[in-house]
């Protein structure tokens, strides 16, 4: 098994299946693989976290047509408006911080992050149309809600 994902602790393996031959691609092997998600993993972040963000939380859904769902592959909430994905809410597994990632206009992304230090290019995203908030920088609330408001205004 090779580990997967990781959030501090192992939620997921891959497993090759071997019964099944692979596929040659260009003169390389490929092998066909399972993802094994660990049984015991009750809740896709740290318990405190929906509980510490619930007022994200209320904010995103008090919007008209936004569905909330959650990735396990990438262990985050997403938001979505009319079936497409306008933010999300993790973790980063790098830093081990809590993290807002959200779809912006490029010109106002980049007058965020000169202002803000916690809100940098979008994590795992399109750096020129995606930004990322850490969640325990020193974004005000109030400001955090507006972007997300500008976000969701991307989206007919």
């Amino acid at each position: 098994m090779v580990p997967v994902l990781k959030t501090g602790r192992l939620i997921a393996s891959r497993v090759r299946i071997s019964h099944l031959p692979p596929i040659v691609l260009y003169g390389f092997n490929l092998y066909p693989y399972s993802i094994m998600y660990n049984e015991n993993m009750s809740a896709p972040l740290p318990n405190d976290f929906l509980e510490q963000y619930h007022w994200l939380d209320e904010h995103f859904l008090s919007l008209p047509e936004v569905e909330k769902e959650f990735q396990p592959a990438w262990q985050a909430f997403k938001y979505l408006k009319n079936g497409k994905m306008f933010a999300y809410l993790g973790w980063n597994d790098k830093t081990n911080r809590p993290i807002l990632t959200l779809k912006l206009e490029p010109s106002f992304s980049e007058m965020l992050r000169d202002k803000y230090p916690d809100i940098v290019p979008g994590y795992y995203m399109n750096k020129i149309h995606w930004s990322s908030i850490n969640l325990d920088g020193k974004v005000p609330v109030d400001t955090v809600k507006s972007i997300v408001d500008e976000s969701y205004t991307l989206f007919k």
